[in-house]
């Protein structure tokens, strides 16, 4: 929001990296009370409320370092992996709402919104590794990122697009990215013989172009970045 809203803004690869720090910085000060830690979904005497509240805050954080990763990435800093591990936390963090929704049921009429904000622009990073790949096996920054995670949280982004029902204000778009991510599994799984890396052989199955609700997040030119 600093560089959107400032007057003849030009951040320099400099800038964006103290403003990243400033997040890291800001994040760390949180109290104990609103921090996240994954081991708090295995504790059934956490108030859903309290873990509502900490993964929300999460996201958010993690969104923050989304949209500044990528504007590294467009004003050429190397891209050592972190925007596809922020990625890979954001949509794996809005998924266990989904996955889990029984136990936030309170919440579950925000789950659209949360798909929409969080999940389909991740999604579309994902689908981006699966086709032109950044790493083999396990990721050197992130073994949690391999790429059999990478298509479990895909899958499952798939029938969290599928939940949505035909009568909701996304379920378009929704239907849209479903079925953009799907042909992407297809693309990658069926291929037994590792011939992957012709990408014109690759077709989303929509008449335009991938959409995963950029839209927003590219209102400001320096958002865009074509590289991912």
């Amino acid at each position: 929001m600093e560089l959107a809203l400032s007057p003849g803004a030009n951040p320099t690869l400099e800038s964006l990296r103290a403003l990243k720090q400033r997040e890291m910085d800001t994040i760390s000060q949180f109290p104990a009370g609103l921090v996240y830690n994954p081991q708090d979904l295995a504790d059934p005497s956490i108030d859903a409320d309290i873990l509502t509240v900490r993964m929300l805050l999460q996201i958010t954080h993690l969104q923050n370092l989304f949209l500044l990763e990528r504007l590294l990435l467009r004003h050429g800093a190397p891209d050592e992996g972190d925007l596809l591990i922020t990625t890979f936390e954001i949509v794996t963090l809005t998924l266990t709402f989904w996955t889990q929704k029984d136990r936030f049921s309170q919440v579950r009429r925000y789950f659209e919104w949360l798909l929409m904000a969080f999940a389909a622009p991740g999604g579309g990073i994902l689908c981006l590794e699966l086709l032109q790949p950044t790493f083999h096996w396990k990721h050197p920054k992130d073994d949690r990122l391999t790429r059999s995670s990478l298509v479990q949280q895909l899958s499952l982004l798939v029938g969290f697009f599928d939940w949505v029902g035909p009568s909701a204000p996304n379920a378009d778009l929704c239907a849209n990215c479903k079925i953009v991510i799907q042909r992407v599994l297809d693309y990658h799984l069926n291929d037994a013989m590792g011939t992957l890396g012709v990408l014109e052989d690759f077709n989303s199955g929509l008449t335009g172009p991938m959409n995963f609700n950029f839209d927003l997040l590219n209102t400001f030119d320096w958002l865009d970045t074509s590289s991912r």
